[in-house]
Formats: C-alpha cells, structure tokens, sequence
C-alpha cells in the first residue's frame, strides 16, 4: 500500500514522503504555539519604556516643592524656565515665597505641613495637565527630577 501525500495548498501531490515524516509533520505544534526564540549572547533587545503620566507628575510635584525651599530652588527655576517655559518659573518663584511665608507662620505656632501638601497638590495637578497635552517632556521631567535628588542629597 504506498501512501500519497498532498499539498494542502495546491492540491498536487508530494512524491517522496512516507508514513512516518507524515506523522511526525501532523504532531509538530503550530507555528504560532511555539515559543520566541532565545536572545544569543551579545545582542540587543528593544525594550518599550512605559512612563506612568500621574507618577512622574505626583514625583516631580514633591521634588519641585521640596526645592523650592532649598538652595537647590535657584538651579531648579532656571532649569523649569529654560525647558518648560517661564511660567513655570514663575509658579516656582511663587511657590518658594508661599512656603518661605507659610515657615514664618509655622514658627509662629500655625499648621505647616498642609500647607507644603497644598503646593504639592497644585503642581502635580499642574505637571498632570502639561504632561497630558505634551507627552513628550515626560523623560525631560524624569531628568530633572534625578537631578533634583542628587541635589537636595548633597
């Protein structure tokens, strides 16, 4: 009994085959069930950074207020004008005056800890809006805030 073997696609018959290479063909997983080869040693892989909008805005916000009140306020503001616009060296001017008259109350026996989480409030729902309509700036703002780290850690 000699089998005969037909191309799916074209209907012509496949001379050469036999029963077993048949059976071994029909057992073999499909292509799309087979796993992704593994990546050799000494090459690449294209990885997609995913940016959080509402955590590097919620970050930045901390970092921005928390400079506002330090030496680092000078670096920063100068910084936001040059890459984001004056406005927002405008808002950080107005920021450090509020926190640096909200200490002046503190000292006084007034609450100040509201106060600094109301600044930091406004600039993520700030940041959060800026970072909506220009997506871009995300890795811009994620820079700036490494940079405001290692400056409020020296």
């Amino acid at each position: 009994m000699s089998l005969r073997v037909f191309d799916l696609h074209s209907s012509y018959p496949i001379d050469g085959c036999d029963k077993l290479s048949v059976l071994s063909a029909v057992r073999q997983e499909p292509e799309w069930k087979r796993s992704l080869p593994a990546a050799q040693p000494g090459t690449t892989v294209d990885f997609v950074a995913v940016i959080h909008r509402e955590r590097v805005a919620w970050e930045s916000a901390r970092l921005f207020v928390a400079a506002a009140t330090d030496d680092v306020y000078w670096w920063l503001g100068e910084t936001l004008g040059r890459r984001l616009g004056r406005t927002y060296e405008t808002d950080l001017t107005r920021t450090r005056l509020r926190c640096l008259h909200r200490d002046e109350e503190a000292r006084a026996g007034r609450a100040h800890e509201d106060a600094l989480s109301a600044e930091v409030a406004a600039w993520r729902a700030r940041l959060e809006d800026v970072l909506t309509e220009r997506p871009e700036i995300a890795p811009v703002l994620r820079q700036v805030n490494e940079e405001i780290g290692d400056r409020l850690r020296r």
